[in-house]
């Protein structure tokens, strides 16, 4: 993956999206998650179904996985 193919796949993810990401990625639940970012634990869970359809990925934890090793999103 080059530079260029980079950006474009960080772009393909709302702020939101990569917020949850990020959440998840650092082992909080979705209740946590949907506490912390004052949504309802509904939206956590559309978040990440659009997630995985955009990723094409099955579930959370293989999607995290990638994003991780293809550094698309930065986890603190």
């Amino acid at each position: 993956m080059n530079i260029i193919e980079g950006r474009a796949q960080k772009e393909m993810f709302t702020l939101r999206e990569r917020e949850i990401l990020a959440f998840v990625a650092k082992g909080f639940d979705n209740e946590q998650i949907a506490e912390d970012l004052d949504i309802t634990l509904e939206e956590v869970l559309m978040y990440q179904a659009e997630l995985l359809g955009k990723m094409d990925f099955q579930n959370i934890p293989l999607a995290i996985k990638s994003i991780l090793t293809e550094k698309l999103i930065a986890v603190c």
